[in-house]
């Protein structure tokens, strides 16, 4: 009976463990990252330990990026790759990365002066914080391309230039010079006695081999090698010296092996000390390059040189490698593609009334939701707008022109009253101070309190991250903030239409809102500056009162076909990108449905029809006929039934709030909590627990009979 109830507790202890594991997971989902990924994840609580550990002789590259933007989704295979080629680089350099869609790490994000996303800093190592000297480097200031080699080399280049900087800097920065033999260290080094070179290597209890790789002023094998082999210096000293430095290398090689010296191709050799005295090199490992791959491209060369290096290398000192904590073998490894952000995907994690009623239902598939737009309305307020740090009298301005149209052209009042008072008292804290702040701009701080006074926090903690409706991430191209922007903007620019046409007034603030905040607050700064460039011509755009509404709907389908075509592998046909479809709306198109998109055809050459477009943009967009929170809730009950609901944990349908959304019933939590265990599974393991319960009376009773006599008497 013992041994049973051993292997029942052992049961649920396995349970336990897994549903521990698969919701661990399951929180990893909203991450670009995972921890299979060579990048150090960091958040506000481990940033500043991290990257201002005075201990510590590490260079920090950061990438600051946010999970809702395309460019950082698109980015994040890059940098994945860059972690991965150097992670055995972790003396010299670390790779980390910090999300801040999250609401936790705002403050980092802001503090470290984060202005577009991706941002990526990189960072010297033990730095003091308020200290000039010790300011990162934007990588954006390089003006390179963002590729895993251009990124490396910058790397390399940074590290090796902290020496002309006026501060403290690590051992390996030295050993990244090229030799020079002016120098009483580098003397030493080569040419000591026998009797003293032990001592004269340096004072890092000197390596046993000395080797040095010869190469050109331009080349970075010799630097890339030194980063990755630096973790084993007190074997290995690996120094650099230049081609060009000829009459050095006459005197440390051989008469035959300086002769068939090719200024072009790298060469690997180590100083011996012979018993005749001599110091003269043994050549280990020649490039030769060019007579193996003589049709190959130079970059080609460069990677075929660089791995014929490292497995010398790496075979030589394997011992010392594996007790170093070295990796696997990165030979090869350029070609590796790691894991996208849509890879990673866990199906059983989606919400599927969500995606039946956008995909499936007859209803709910053709309607737009105000929650999403109400969740669009809390990240802009709470998020956007409070990492921006110290905002500017311009971009104030801006603010309170968002305010403005957000409360005249649509029924938060009736989408949710609490949504609609944070944006008055908003407006009406920052009225109070104009004057002031109108000369002065207002400071982070401020911002942090009228936004907690105005009901942030509480709003925040509704309208999460999670469970999207039109915007739901089932779909590449309709996902999460930068989605419920568009539907946001579409919205309004309807809405003041609507306004406006009565009165025969050309509308025009929404757009000029729009612009303004893009391309000051939106953290995608690629998106942004996409979107300013759209506007140069804005104000010459808008004639007559639809004008704004027509722009956008144009402008927003010049950005969906951009987009198609910068994604070559998923790339759908032009008819299914634009909007609307023909099938969605056919009487929109004078243009035949077959001819749309054949024959090198583009979206310029569909020729439409206005008014049927903008009739179909009204009955889309108009802020009346938007699903209120409540009229979802009603949606998703009445498809109960018609999905697998074995795979959803929870009931959203049973919350008392009077403004329900998908996520509300969790309002105090990070994410929602889903489990792929069904409901029968859930009830043999409550079964499994109470029988325990009984087998452990059950034991006791066994095991001890005086206390059943004793309580017969």
């Amino acid at each position: 009976m013992i041994a049973n109830y051993t292997k029942s507790t052992y049961l649920i202890t396995c349970l336990c463990i897994l549903n521990v594991h698969l919701l661990y997971v399951q929180s990893e989902q909203s991450d670009l990252y995972s921890p299979l990924d060579d990048v150090i994840r960091l958040n506000s609580s481990s940033f500043e330990p991290t990257v201002f550990h005075l201990s510590k002789n590490v260079t920090y590259v950061v990438q600051f990026y946010n999970t809702f933007c395309g460019h950082c989704q698109m980015f994040a295979p890059i940098y994945k790759n860059l972690a991965s080629r150097v992670k055995n680089w972790t003396s010299v350099v670390r790779i980390a990365g910090v999300d801040c869609s999250k609401d936790e790490n705002v403050i980092t994000c802001s503090q470290n002066k984060v202005r577009g996303y991706p941002t990526i800093y990189i960072y010297p190592p033990n730095p003091q914080k308020d200290k000039t000297e010790d300011e990162p480097l934007d990588l954006r200031s390089l003006k390179i391309e963002w590729t895993v080699d251009d990124i490396e080399e910058a790397i390399v280049n940074y590290v090796e230039g902290l020496k002309g900087k006026n501060r403290k800097y690590p051992p390996v920065v030295e050993a990244l010079q090229p030799v020079d033999v002016s120098r009483r260290v580098d003397f030493k080094r080569l040419y000591s006695s026998k009797n003293d070179h032990d001592d004269a290597i340096n004072d890092r209890h000197g390596p046993q081999d000395l080797m040095f790789i010869v190469e050109s002023d331009k080349s970075y094998l010799g630097r890339k090698l030194i980063m990755e082999y630096y973790r084993i210096n007190t074997r290995l000293e690996l120094r650099r010296i230049l081609l060009k430095q000829t009459e050095l290398l006459k005197s440390m090689l051989t008469e035959e092996d300086f002769s068939n010296l090719d200024k072009n191709q790298p060469i690997l050799f180590k100083l011996n000390y012979p018993e005749d005295g001599s110091r003269k090199g043994q050549v280990l490992v020649k490039g030769e390059a060019k007579d193996l791959l003589p049709t190959s491209t130079e970059a080609e060369r460069d990677d075929f040189i660089q791995d014929r290096f490292k497995a010398f290398l790496e075979h030589y000192y394997i011992v010392e490698l594996k007790d170093s904590g070295y990796g696997p073998p990165l030979i090869g490894t350029k070609d590796k593609k790691p894991a996208t952000y849509e890879e990673k995907k866990d199906p059983g994690s989606e919400d599927l009334e969500i995606e039946y009623l956008i995909h499936s239902d007859p209803v709910g598939s053709k309607k737009i939701f105000a929650t999403d737009i109400l969740k669009g309305i809390t990240y802009m307020i709470t998020h956007e707008i409070k990492i921006k740090g110290d905002l500017s009298p311009s971009e104030l301005n801006t603010i309170r022109n968002l305010l403005s149209i957000l409360n005249k052209y649509l029924p938060l009042d009736r989408w949710d009253p609490d949504v609609n008072k944070l944006i008055m008292e908003m407006r009406t804290r920052l009225d109070e101070n104009r004057s002031k702040y109108e000369i002065d701009g207002v400071k982070a701080q401020e911002i942090r309190d009228i936004l907690e006074l105005s009901g942030a926090d509480k709003i925040r903690s509704r309208y999460t991250n999670k469970n999207w409706v039109n915007c739901h991430d089932s779909d590449k191209y309709h996902k999460g903030y930068t989605c419920s922007l568009w539907i946001l903007f579409h919205s309004l620019t309807v809405g003041e239409y609507m306004k406006a046409a009565p009165v025969k007034v050309r509308p025009t603030m929404v757009l000029f809102t729009m612009r303004d905040y893009i391309t000051k607050f939106l953290g995608c700064s690629v998106c942004a500056s996409n979107f300013e460039k759209e506007t140069e011509s804005l104000d010459a755009s808008l004639d007559y009162r639809n004008s704004s509404a027509l722009w956008l709907w144009n402008t927003h389908n010049i950005v969906r076909q951009r987009l198609n075509n910068e994604s070559p592998i998923d790339k759908r046909p032009l008819a299914e990108v634009i909007f609307p479809s023909p099938k969605r709306c056919q009487e929109c198109y004078k243009t035949p449905a077959p001819e749309i998109g054949t024959d090198g055809k583009t979206y310029s050459d569909i020729q439409w029809n206005m008014q049927k477009v903008l009739g179909f943009i009204i009955d889309l967009y108009k802020p009346d006929r938007l699903v209120t929170p409540n009229e979802l809730a009603l949606l998703l009950s009445k498809i109960k039934g018609k999905v697998n609901y074995d795979l959803i944990d929870g009931d959203p349908f049973k919350s008392k709030t009077r403004f329900v959304s998908p996520d509300l019933n969790n309002s105090s939590e990070e994410w929602k909590i889903q489990s792929i265990f069904s409901t029968s599974d859930m009830s043999i393991c409550l079964f499994l627990y109470l029988s325990c319960i009984v087998i452990v009376i059950a034991v006791c009773l066994v095991l001890n009979p005086k206390w059943i006599r004793s309580k017969s008497k």
